[in-house]
């Protein structure tokens, strides 16, 4: 997402407000749409589907409204496309190849194992069923651009002295697997639909990113993000399923890689605690394909140079470094160079890096529902829950039981509570708190856990975890 300038991110209906366009567009608009009195919506700013986060884990970011039922997922909100470019128009198979990064028969993959084999990234062309199908045209250029993405990847790795790819699913010969997905009618209308219906589909594997080529012209890119910088493997980035849409608008561009921005968000970059983070996951330290001024006030500096736009983390110190100093930042914070969705080796050592991962999918979840109370003479209550392997969600609602000062409505209004899941030797592995509704999420190793639920207020509550 590179040139893109200020992007202020806003409720849907200030949005609609603002930017909306007099006329609806069509899926495959035929217009250019080049200039300079571009809309944001032009530019793939529109927030249907997501509502912004008041609390729990999706804190700053957004809720994506997925069906009734499937697990919570955040997003940091669409990234808007580079100026001129009209995400709402239409491009033709040609337009896509000759305007390409590069072409069908430069660029590829590592083939890595048996290609299918623990975590991996799908990739997938997927179109809705009142739309044109152009797999069998398309298809051959996403493996292109795939190996596009996996060059500029390993690349930036060598510039720390390592090497790093993308553990793409591959097909026997060692080319890209393309997945053929199609949805219904409405299925590519915005990301909560499209996630929504990939899940029903099966493609919802815990060991899975789906990288989504959608051929709908609504976006030029969006993904879901995490909001954790847990230095280990049980970072909820290191799981999945999590997924990363880009429309045609920004398909293969030689001017900026939207591919591999987006798929690095669902590898957990880029984190607000990082020393040159923004609060929408993005950096402001250019040249990066991470980095761009996402929010008004945000503020850039030039530390590398332009030819560094299409790499990865300028001077290695906010979200991926193949050997970070001790004592640094991503030595102690989560590095995307230890996601077991990329096959990565350090300078000092022969071997891929890390040797955690997740257990194959499918695997089945188990919801435990559990209720209870505090007050100021018991402000803590645990419960210990065995897990497998897997992703874990959190989902605490509360409200004031009377017990206090004031009666209920007074301790309706400012009843906090705090939630912390603690392994068996006491540590601390995940904690929040706020008012009302509280979510958290990780990706724990098997074994048994302590969920503490605490605060100050007299309060009943109902916890829910869901866990594989």
């Amino acid at each position: 997402m590179k040139r893109l300038g200020l992007a202020l991110i806003v409720g849907v209906s200030m949005l609609a407000t603002l930017v909306l366009p007099a006329t609806a567009h069509s899926k495959h608009e035929t217009s250019s749409g080049a200039g300079t009195h571009l809309t944001a919506v032009q530019r793939g700013m529109t927030f249907k589907g997501l509502t912004r986060a008041k609390g729990g884990k999706c804190t700053g970011g957004f809720r994506i409204d997925v069906s009734s039922g499937s697990p919570l997922a955040c997003s940091h909100g669409p990234d808007p496309a580079p100026h001129g470019i009209n995400v709402h128009s239409f491009r033709s198979v040609s337009d896509l190849a000759s305007g390409s990064s590069t072409s069908s028969s430069s660029s590829s993959v590592q083939c890595i194992g048996d290609g299918t084999s623990g975590p991996r990234v799908q990739a997938a062309y997927v179109v809705a069923s009142d739309v044109t199908d152009r797999y069998a045209t398309i298809a051959p250029l996403i493996q292109s651009w795939a190996g596009e993405m996996d060059g500029a990847l390993n690349q930036s790795a060598a510039e720390t002295g390592g090497q790093s790819h993308i553990r793409f699913v591959t097909n026997a010969d060692c080319s890209i697997n393309v997945a053929h997905v199609v949805l219904s009618s409405t299925g590519d209308d915005d990301f909560a639909n499209t996630i929504t219906e990939l899940r029903a589909q099966g493609l919802n594997r815990t060991d899975r990113k789906y990288l989504l080529w959608v051929d709908a012209t609504v976006y030029c890119g969006i993904a879901q993000v995490t909001g954790s910088d847990i230095p280990n493997a049980s970072n909820p980035a290191n799981t999945g399923p999590f997924y990363a849409r880009v429309d045609s608008g920004c398909w293969g561009r030689s001017d900026h890689l939207s591919e591999l921005h987006e798929l690095m968000h669902t590898l957990g970059a880029v984190e607000p605690s990082a020393p040159h983070a923004t609060a929408n996951y993005h950096c402001t330290d250019e040249y990066d394909v991470m980095c761009y001024s996402d929010a008004v006030g945000v503020t850039l500096t030039y530390p590398c140079a332009s030819s560094h736009e299409w790499l990865l983390d300028c001077n290695h110190d906010d979200y991926f470094n193949t050997s970070p100093p001790s004592g640094s930042y991503l030595a102690t914070h989560w590095n995307v160079a230890n996601s077991v969705f990329l096959q990565t080796t350090d300078p000092s050592s022969s071997s891929p890096s890390p040797t955690v991962s997740p257990t194959p999918s499918p695997t089945s979840t188990t919801t435990t529902t559990l209720s209870g109370s505090i007050s100021p003479k018991k402000p803590k209550n645990s419960f210990a829950i065995s897990v497998a392997t897997g992703p874990t969600e959190s989902d605490l609602q509360f409200s004031a039981s009377g017990g206090g000062k004031g009666g209920k409505k007074a301790a309706s209004s400012s009843s906090t509570l705090s939630l912390r899941i603690i392994a068996a030797d006491g540590t601390v592995l995940v904690q929040g708190s706020g008012p009302s509704v509280l979510q958290l999420a990780a990706a724990l190793p098997a074994g048994t856990y302590t969920w503490e639920v605490s605060g100050s207020s007299s309060v009943s509550f109902t916890l829910t975890v869901t866990h594989a």
